[in-house]
C-alpha cells in the first residue's frame, strides 16, 4: 500500500461574506439618510398666518424637600404656607390656569413621605393635576 506524501497546508483566513453584507447594509443605510436630510434641508417660504395662536410655555417651579422634609423653594427655606401663598399668587398671575404653571418635585430619599403627601394634597387642593417628580436612577 502506498501512502501519499503530499502534504497538505492549510491557510489560516476569515470569511469576506459577512464584511461585504455589512459594508452594503451601510452603504444603503447612508444614501437613506442622506435622502431624508435633503428633503428637510430644502428651503421653503411658508405662508404668514396673522393673529395666530401663541404657544405659551408653562412657568417651571421646582419644590425642594430635603431629608428632615423642609421646603425649599426658590432658594430659600419655606414654610409650607408660604410655599402655597407663593404658588397661588402664581397661579393667579397666569390666570388661574394650572396647566401653565409646570411643578417639579425634588424629594430627598430620606424624606418622610407623609411630608411628600403633604404637599401633593395641597397642590391637588390649587388645582394642579400634574406634578413631576424627580429621582435617580440606580
Amino acid at each position: 500500500m502506498k501512502l501519499s506524501k503530499t502534504k497538505r497546508y492549510h491557510s489560516l483566513g476569515f470569511m469576506m461574506t459577512p464584511m461585504i453584507d455589512i459594508v452594503f447594509l451601510l452603504i444603503i443605510f447612508f444614501l437613506t439618510v442622506s435622502q431624508f436630510t435633503r428633503v428637510v434641508e430644502h428651503p421653503i417660504s411658508l405662508a404668514q398666518v396673522a393673529g395666530g395662536a401663541v404657544e405659551s410655555i408653562p412657568t417651571t417651579v421646582t419644590i425642594n424637600l430635603d431629608h428632615d422634609g423642609k421646603i425649599i423653594f426658590s432658594g430659600e427655606q419655606y414654610t409650607l404656607q408660604r410655599t402655597f401663598q407663593s404658588l397661588q399668587d402664581l397661579l393667579a398671575s397666569s390666570g388661574n390656569d394650572p396647566s401653565q404653571v409646570k411643578i417639579e418635585m425634588r424629594c430627598d430619599r430620606r424624606c418622610p413621605t407623609e411630608r411628600v403627601n403633604q404637599v401633593v394634597q395641597r397642590l391637588a387642593d390649587l388645582g394642579f393635576r400634574q406634578v413631576y417628580v424627580s429621582v435617580a436612577g440606580s
